[in-house]
């Protein structure tokens, strides 16, 4: 006889053998209270989170839109092309949840926002592990690339 056939044991609601969820009629679980994690607090709390008093502290109520911090319709159209040309994480290799970043980012050059060549193709975890990281050479780069592209420019034009 399986384990999960024995008598005493609860029966699976779905379904599924072997999968078990809590029944409806019968109330959860209790969890035990555990304390605060604000700073030098030791409230013992329910959720096992924040205490009344330091939830509300942990939000932050500058934080500003993206919109707000320059990123707009034009943005998007860039991202949009980018993520299209090249569908895969340039650090990782991942396809899904892909996002453009900037190589040098906007607080450091704030002129290349839409710049191409200041755009690479990453995931959502990749571009949020990576934070500003970046060199010189990263910045010599892009401006000879953008100095290039100048000068094909001018090379067209009467």
């Amino acid at each position: 006889m399986a384990y999960a056939d024995c008598p005493g044991r609860p029966r699976s609601t779905d379904g599924v053998r072997g999968a078990y969820r809590w029944p409806r009629h019968r109330a959860s679980p209790v969890s035990l209270p555990r304390p605060c994690l604000g700073p030098d607090c030791g409230e013992l709390t329910q959720n096992g989170s924040y205490c009344s008093k330091h939830r509300t502290k942990n939000k932050s109520k500058n934080k500003t839109s993206f919109r707000e911090r320059g990123y707009d319709a034009k943005w998007d159209r860039l991202s949009a092309k980018a993520r299209k040309q090249q569908p895969w994480c340039t650090y990782c290799g991942q396809t899904t949840d892909l996002t453009g970043d900037h190589r040098v980012p906007i607080t450091a050059r704030p002129d290349w926002m839409h710049e191409p060549f200041n755009l690479v193709v990453a995931c959502r975890r990749c571009n949020s592990s990576k934070r500003a990281t970046h060199t010189q050479a990263d910045i010599d780069e892009i401006e000879a690339l953008i100095a290039a592209r100048k000068a094909r420019i001018q090379r067209y034009q009467p």
